[in-house]
């Protein structure tokens, strides 16, 4: 009796692990709640913006390699080195973030408690099936032994 319950439960327990790896495996395709192309940071923040485009990475297709391009105009500038004079054109770089004038998004009260309460219904959800499941079975151990 106890082998059966034992591998009903290990049965159970590496079906759940199945299924919910599979879904964990293909989570990272979307942003959450389904959005696509979710500006930076907007309900997408659980994602890096690592190429400074301002779109979720796990949303749009990889970037391409890039390379730096400065348009910026040289200036002639002169360096000491060693008692010699060395001239060198000198580039004047510009941070990307410094490219645009976008503030970051505070979220409101309520955009907070939109996202707190599907997470605390979800909780309360799994707390009441356990607990639920920790009844029938008690209450099934008894039928068992009391029918011995």
């Amino acid at each position: 009796m106890k082998l059966k319950v034992s591998t009903k439960i290990l049965t159970t327990l590496g079906i759940f692990i199945i299924t919910t790896g599979r879904t964990a495996i293909y989570a990272w395709d979307d942003c959450p709640k389904g959005t696509v192309n979710d500006p930076y940071p907007g309900d997408c923040v659980r994602y890096i913006d690592t190429d400074n485009n301002g779109i979720c990475d796990h949303s749009e297709p990889a970037p391409e390699k890039r390379t730096a391009t400065n348009n910026a105009a040289p200036t002639e500038g002169s360096l000491k080195n060693g008692g010699q004079v060395v001239s060198e054109k000198i580039l004047a770089d510009t941070p990307q973030n410094q490219l645009t004038e976008t503030e970051p998004i505070s979220k409101t009260p309520d955009k907070k408690i939109k996202t707190l309460l599907p997470k605390l219904l979800t909780a309360v959800a799994i707390v009441l099936f356990h607990l639920i499941g920790i009844l029938l079975y008690t209450n099934y151990r008894k039928a068992v032994v009391r029918n011995r």
